[in-house]
This record gives C-alpha cells, structure tokens and sequence, in this order.
C-alpha cells in the first residue's frame, strides 16, 4: 500500500496545509518556523509505530489562535472533534488480492488504481473512508467494514526520527533488558538496540558467556560486523573502525551504569590509534549512525513502515549529506517510503526536484494582519511561482551547485579572470583556426572567475573534485607573484598549470590586453569608444597598457561621463572579427597560438 496524498488542518502552526502529492521520497523544503516538523508530527499520529504516540491533544496541538473558541464549542457539543490528517492511500496487488482471500469475491472498486482514505483527528479515532474505496452498488455494505478493518491492518506504521533519538552509545545490560521486559523504551534505546542487533550481539547472552576467548570472539565479530555495515555510507573518514566492549560496572561510573554489567560503543581512529566512546563523536556522526542502526533493526523484523525523518544531517558536513542522499536511494527507496524535511541546499537531490514539495507560512515574511484567512498558517506548495525567495532559496542553493559543477566546469576546466579573458581567447582561437592554425582545444571549458583575488578560492573549491583537470590563464602583476605561486606551492595545482599572460609576452607584467600590440589593442578602444588615441598619448612607466590607459582617463575623461571598460573593446573585437582580421599583427597570432599550444598539451583525454 503505497501513500499518495496527505492534508493537514487544524494543527499548531497549521491551519489548512493544502492536499499535496506523496513520492516514493518526498522533500520537505521550508525556512525555519515555517511547519516542516509540526506536518511530520501530524502525520507521525495517524499511525504511529509507537501506539502510544498516536494521540491529539486540543490543548498542546490546537493552533493556538483558536484553542479557547474550540473548547468551548466542543465543550456545548456544539461541533464535532477537529479532522487533523486525511492520508489517501494507492491499493497495490497484493491489497487486492488480500480482499479477495477473506471475501471469495471480487469487487468493483470506483477508482483505478483503487485508493483508501483514512482521517483522525482530536477524536483520535482512525476512520477509513469507505465511499473512496469499494462501489456500493457492486456490494453489500455490511460487508464493506470488515474489508476496510482489514485493509488499516495493512497500511504502513510511520516511524518519525530526529535528533532526540540519537544513541548515547553505551548503557547499563541490566537496565536496557528491564526498560525492554517493561515496553518502557526511551527514545535513545531504539538506535542502541539496532547497534547491537547488527553485532550480532545477544544481550541475555553476552552477559553469561563464562569463557573470555569466547566473549573477545564475540567483540572481535561485532567489530567486524560494525565496520562493514555502518561505514559503508560515510565517506567522511575511512579510517574509523565501530567496536563494543562489555565490562563490570565501577563505582564512578556514570549514573545508572553503578552496578552490573555495562555495554560500551566504541569508535577508533586507526590513523591516530586512538579510540573514543560512540556518543562523544561529532553529532553529525551520531545522528547519522543512530538512524542506520535503528533502521537496519527495522528492516531486518520486515516491517511495514514509511519513514519520516526530521531535518536529517543537520549536523552534517556538506558532503556527508551527499552521502545521506545516496543512502536514502540507494538503501530506502526500495524498501520503505520516506518524507524527509531540510532546508538545506545539499539536502535537496537536484537530479529529483520533482520530489520536492515547498513549506511556508507567509506571517514570517507579510504582515499577518493583510494575510486573508485562507493564506494564514503552514501551506504545502508544488509551483514554484507561489512561492517566497526565502523559501526557495535551498533549490536555488541545490540547482546553482548543480549548474557549477556541470554548466561552467568540465573534465578539462580553464580558470580565468573575467569575461573580457573569454571573449578574447574564443575570438583568437576561431581566428587561428580560420588561418589553419592551432586554436585553443574545445575540450577546454572556460570558467570566468571574476579576479585574480577569487582564483585560488574557486581552484581549491572544484580541485576538490579529483575527475577534474584544471589549468589557469590569468594577469600578471608584482603585488600578486605571492597569491599566483601559492596556486602550485600549496598544492592546488602542478606549476605547468599555472600560466599567466606574462609568460607569452616577455615583460614583468601582462594582462590579456598586453597579448595584442598596443597599436592594435588602440584601434579597439577607438573603435568602441569613438576616440582616437595613440600610443604616444598615453603616459610613460607600466608595460600594462590597462594601466597606462586608466592613468590618461584620469586627466581626460571620455565624454558624456562614459567610463572606460575593458569588457567593451573584447566585445568590439568579437563583433568586429572580419574587418579587423587584416589589420591583425602577425606576433600577436603568434602570442595566442603559443599560449593555446601549451594548455592543449595539459589536456587529459
């Protein structure tokens, strides 16, 4: 059975979510306060794996606004218990088939594929709606409850996790077998128990192992087990090995671990041979290995769940949250259906925006008291236009890294400067190879950067991706020699990676513009901004003739208040190609043709 729809009204911060769509993995996506958690816990209560979590209480879940006029009229008998969860659900074969074998009969249901709607609200009554599921005309409706019964039997228990679950990582035997003889669980229990179940571990067992070979083989197999099972998904350090270890109490132990025996996770560093008690690890690192254990437990006892996970990997690096969204597709997706609330970018998968549903309550962003009713409280969106820039911003966030890594950088990725750098090298290379030329490589992609000062920044960011081949093509001045040789001195990249236009021109200093002779690149800025300079305008000292042409606009300004921009002459050149193709000195197709030469032989096919 397979949830598709859910609605929720009348719930703290939630008034009328709006009916939205269920997928095999939904994204919850909303700033913070705006109801991601309270639209878990609603749906968490309509059928919860813990029964004794599955009640509505007016006074602590009523919105507020509102909680005082309800009691009153319920109190008058004057209205009917709030609905709070309306959850529609998809029959699959198996269902069906499940009809048939306690009727012997087949019946006509009036929808395809044919659907069961269950509601509960502050009555805290679970009520299948029969007029959704089976036409009334095709049978008796006597008979239709015992069927409907049957099928709640068979609707998935939701299994809500946040970070109140995560595991301390160690406890007393004794105590955890009487909280589990009692049904008196807390919730940092659960994840422990999956701990020990994927060690293979026998709590009633362990504990009357007379032989010490025979407990240390039994520690060095959970060990063993540990390691394999969890670090599988945590690409974050390789070099940590799960471990437990089984001692008498002592008397300065913590509290409640006194007397008895104790079970203790441990996690060791093998680089540092060091090792550290489970709960004293990062929260990132607790969080995520509390929610594996308790769920491979699960998974294991074949249970049918659909999993709610609250702002999971909060405490996550970047990264390790990349890993949890493999987990999520790799291990979940088959098995259980899972609604996950973030607002975080890399919690967003931006291969599936398609399962991405936007939370948000617009009294955080307008004033509450121009909102007309119907907009007042938590929605629930799927169209992007209706909803705020903040609550967008974790897909802008997901989709702008998406596009980094595959619009703007390649295999083969050229760092340079500024637009005015790409609009140059591309003109050059179509020229170079319209004479017969070597041309630069359209395996290279180029990447503008915007600044010397932001090359290092953005060469260590997507160096990190070790599939990529990079190279610079940047300016050259003396006061950043220390900023350009760090690119090879710290590591970023090989010193042949590192070429500025310096190099091709032979001078102390250079930028593009210095590739062209000064005469040449004149006859740009004439043309683009209708002067008519010659070098012999332009004040004496730097071989930059950017510089020496900032130095002549200081004292004689371009008119009508225009300001020089060195994008402009590129764009000039590139409109311009075919007229000034003649005019184009041979030593500057040389200069090109020599730079291009160079990065095409760094190429990584």
């Amino acid at each position: 059975m397979k949830l598709t729809k859910v609605r929720i009204t009348n719930f703290q911060s939630i008034q009328d979510s709006t009916e939205f769509d269920i997928d095999d993995i939904t994204c919850l996506v909303g700033k913070n306060e705006a109801g991601k958690t309270a639209l878990l816990k609603a749906l968490y209560r309509l059928n919860p794996i813990n029964e004794n979590e599955g009640n509505f209480d007016p006074t602590h879940d009523y919105p507020r606004h509102a909680v005082v006029n309800y009691k009153r009229d319920i109190a008058a008998n004057r209205r009917e218990p709030a609905e709070v969860v309306q959850a529609t659900y998809t029959l699959e074969d198996d269902d069906i088939d499940a009809v048939k074998e306690i009727t012997g009969a087949e019946y006509s249901f009036n929808e395809n594929p044919p659907i069961i709607t269950l509601r509960k609200g502050y009555s805290n009554q679970l009520t299948p709606d029969p007029d959704l599921i089976i036409d009334k005309c095709q049978s008796d409706p006597a008979e239709i409850q015992p069927i409907l019964q049957h099928l709640v039997e068979r609707i998935p228990k939701f299994l809500y996790f946040d970070e109140y679950y995560q595991m301390t990582g160690q406890d007393n035997i004794e105590a955890l077998q009487s909280r589990i003889s009692n049904n008196t669980l807390k919730k940092s229990d659960h994840p422990l128990l999956g701990l020990i179940y994927l060690a293979g571990l026998d709590l009633n067992q362990i504990t009357n192992i007379t032989r010490t070979e025979d407990l240390i083989a039994n520690l060095n197999a959970a060990s063993n087990s540990l390691t394999r099972e969890m670090l599988s998904y945590w690409s974050q350090n390789r070099h940590l090995r799960m471990e437990f270890d089984i001692r008498s109490a002592r008397s300065e132990d913590q509290e409640g671990m006194t007397s008895g025996t104790n079970i203790l996770g441990r996690v060791k560093d093998t680089r540092y041979n060091v090792d550290t008690s489970l709960g004293a690890r990062s929260r990132g690192f607790v969080w995520f290995f509390s929610f594996l254990a308790w769920y491979q437990q699960l998974l294991s006892e074949n249970q049918n769940l659909i999993l709610l996970l609250d702002e999971p990997g909060l405490s996550l690096h970047a990264k390790a949250q990349g890993d949890l969204l493999r987990y999520f597709e790799a291990e979940l997706r088959s098995h259980h259906q899972l609604i996950y609330t973030t607002h975080s970018p890399f919690m967003v998968d931006p291969m599936h925006f398609d399962r991405v549903r936007i939370v948000q309550d617009l009294s955080l962003e307008l004033d509450f008291n121009n909102l007309s009713d119907e907009q007042q409280g938590t929605k629930v969106i799927d169209e992007v236009l209706d909803a705020t820039p903040d609550s967008l911003f974790p897909l802008q966030g997901a989709l702008g890294y998406e596009i980094s890594q595959t619009l703007f950088i390649g295999p083969n990725s050229l760092i340079v400067e500024g637009a005015s750098d790409l609009l140059y090298i591309d003109t050059m290379s179509a020229l170079l190879e319209r004479k017969g030329k070597t041309g630069r490589s359209s395996d290279w992609i180029i990447t503008p950067v915007g600044g010397i000062d932001k090359v290092p920044t953005f060469v260590a960011l997507i160096g990190a991706n070790t599939n990529l081949n990079l190279a610079v093509l940047i300016d050259f001045q003396k006061k950043d020699k220390q900023k350009i040789e760090n690119l090879y001195k710290t590591k970023l990249l090989k010193q042949n990676q590192v070429l500025t236009y310096a190099a091709f021109v032979d001078d102390d200093e250079a930028d593009i513009e210095d590739m062209f002779t000064d005469e040449f690149y004149l006859k740009l800025v004439n043309g683009e901004f209708g002067t008519s300079l010659t070098v012999n305008d332009l004040p004496k000292g730097s071989p930059r003739i950017l510089r020496r042409l900032e130095d002549y606009f200081k004292n004689n300004p371009l008119p009508n208040g225009a300001k020089f921009n060195h994008y402009r002459p590129a764009l000039y050149f590139n409109k311009n190609l075919d007229s000034l193709e003649a005019e184009l000195p041979e030593s500057d197709l040389d200069r090109f043709q020599n730079a291009f030469d160079i990065l095409n032989q760094l190429l990584v096919k």
